[in-house]
């Protein structure tokens, strides 16, 4: 009795970690000196680099250290690709020129590691796989240093064996001050594991996992994703998948914004699945050391990209913006127009509360899947303008949680708060109802499929037209 007793406890721990806040690892917090960037233009003494021989000779010929100035002279094209520093850190600077790095195959990014690293206006054309860690257009993993003013067109494809395996457009995992900035991804992402039920990938257009690595000093060390795109598909299977058109996993205290998506975005899962068409998951982390810096935070972006989540199990969670806003969250100013499916084909009853009351079966919102657990969580200002969102289940019983907002959370928990938010009032809901209309509930106040600049600027909503915003045909887009 006792061994059960035991066992109980220790499976209500686990459920009490993945369903209220995914925690990453503690990390220690750095205390080096703050990184500057390079400055915008090459200096004098910059090391040209003409061919892929020239490129391939950095960090292994002592006339092109890793910690040195490069400047691409023009375009050039290599197969066989192994990303520049193998085990050790890139630490220098790299202009781009906007010439362009073709790499036709390839087992990662052009770069392996980025620390203390700056890279300007580098083009990259990359085919490449891997079968672990991380995987990135221009690098694999990246710490405290700026990408700015890239372009990347990818075809990347990681078959994962690890836990916090990760792949994205620009770069696969970075953490501790990084910024990625003006930069555009496009192409096809596919991240694929076994259904491990421990198994954290993640998957991006842009970045795959962003945030900090030690929780609750993320005011020392953020990580910002702005004035970025992509356009393809991205999609990751395992365990506890989270996939976004621009970030997979964005985590205490890191930010995304003016920032797009378009294309699809798929997540598979054996147990939570999330896909968002910004976030897969936004959440400020650990709600043990909360600080106003650890929020999390998706602002002023949107996604027109088609948006799936599909569990082998018992949950499946899918947002037009993000697939979950948890965790000290804040979603504001962002809009959706694409299709919205959480399908779950779990073979038993669905478990609707569980420990917390936010386990949820098919689960799904035009913005948020859902947006639950220790505030404060908010989704303000925005717009649901999806075509449908629909809820699968193959589940008796099945209970489903459709919402033009946001899905999930349980009535009377603490599911943050909804304001000043609009939806398409002929949105189609699968399976269907009757939206309870409020701007501050969480299928918010009717509008038509393509309001007008000045709902978006009005008192209610109150988006900058001036210098964020401005109309393109029928809907907003980033200036």
């Amino acid at each position: 009795m006792k061994k059960l007793i035991y066992r109980a406890v220790l499976i209500a721990a686990a459920v009490f970690c993945i369903c209220a806040c995914e925690q990453e690892p503690e990390e220690t917090a750095e205390t080096e000196e703050p990184f500057v960037a390079a400055p915008k233009d090459p200096p004098k003494n910059a090391i040209p680099i003409a061919s892929a021989e020239d490129l391939a000779k950095i960090g292994k010929d002592k006339d092109f250290p890793l910690n040195g100035a490069y400047k691409l002279e023009g375009d050039i094209t290599t197969a066989g690709w192994t990303p520049i520093g193998g085990t050790l850190n890139f630490t220098g600077a790299f202009y781009g020129m906007n010439n362009k790095i073709t790499i036709t195959s390839g087992s990662g990014g052009i770069f392996a590691s980025l620390r203390r690293a700056t890279i300007y206006n580098l083009k990259v054309s990359i085919k490449a796989d891997a079968d672990a860690g991380s995987i990135g257009g221009i690098a694999n993993f990246a710490e405290n240093s700026l990408i700015d003013g890239c372009e990347a067109a990818v075809i990347l494809n990681l078959a994962a064996s690890i836990h916090n395996a990760s792949a994205g457009g620009i770069v696969g995992y970075m953490k501790n001050n990084v910024t990625v900035s003006g930069c555009t991804a496009s192409g096809a992402i596919t991240l694929t594991s076994g259904m491990n039920a421990g198994l954290m990938v993640y998957a991006g257009g842009v970045v795959g996992y962003s945030g900090s690595g030690a929780q609750g000093t993320a005011s020392k060390n953020p990580t910002r994703i702005t004035r970025s795109s992509w356009n393809g598909t991205v999609s990751a299977s395992g365990g506890y998948p989270y996939v976004g058109g621009v970030v997979g996993y964005n985590y205490t205290g890191a930010k995304v914004t003016r920032c797009s998506s378009q294309g699809a975005v798929t997540a598979t899962g054996g147990n939570l699945p999330y896909a968002g068409g910004v976030a897969g998951y936004n959440s400020g982390g650990d709600i043990a050391k909360p600080t106003v810096d650890t929020e999390a935070v998706t602002e002023n972006c949107y996604s027109t990209a088609t948006v799936n989540a599909v569990s082998s199990s018992k949950v499946a969670l899918a947002g037009g913006i993000a697939g979950s806003n948890a965790c000290r969250a804040r979603i504001s100013k962002c809009y959706a127009t694409g299709a919205v499916t959480a399908t779950v084909n779990g073979n038993s009853a669905d478990d609707i509360g569980g420990s917390l009351g936010v386990m949820v079966a098919a689960s799904a919102g035009g913005i948020a899947g859902a947006q639950y657990y220790k505030g404060p969580l908010v989704i303000e200002y925005c717009a649901a303008l999806n075509t449908s969102i629909t809820g699968t289940d193959s589940a008796s019983g099945a209970v489903w949680n459709i919402y033009r907002i946001a899905g999930a959370g349980k009535e009377g928990s603490d599911i943050g708060v909804f304001k000043g938010n609009i939806a398409y009032s002929s949105m189609t809901i699968t399976p269907t109802r009757s939206p309870t209309v409020s701007a501050t509930g969480k299928d918010g106040a009717d509008t038509g499929n393509t309001p007008a600049q000045t709902v978006y600027a009005g008192i209610g909503m109150g988006w900058d037209f001036a210098t964020v915003w401005q109309m393109s045909g029928s809907y907003p887009v980033l200036r």
